[in-house]
């Protein structure tokens, strides 16, 4: 027999699993009910910030190698450190 779920504890566990997958926290705060992105950031304030340190570690090795920054690496290599306008 399965556990009886109310459904306060339904949606939490859904606000949290799309926090998780890195969803948009403006549609996850329409989707849930909440009055503002304010009371959704507050309420899962511990989960966000989970999320945006590993968001701050995947930029940081995208910019980032073990000998600089990228743009110098590739600067040694002979390559135009400006990728954006070659």
């Amino acid at each position: 027999m399965l556990p009886r779920i109310n459904f306060h504890t339904l949606r939490h566990t859904w606000v949290s699993l799309k926090i998780e997958q890195g969803e948009n926290l403006v549609y996850i705060s329409e989707q849930a009910g909440h009055s503002n992105v304010v009371t959704t950031s507050s309420i899962y304030a511990h989960l966000i910030k989970k999320t945006n340190y590993e968001s701050a570690c995947g930029l940081e090795e995208m910019i980032f190698e073990k000998n600089g920054s990228k743009p110098v690496a590739e600067n040694e290599k002979g390559l135009t450190v400006n990728s954006v306008n070659p």
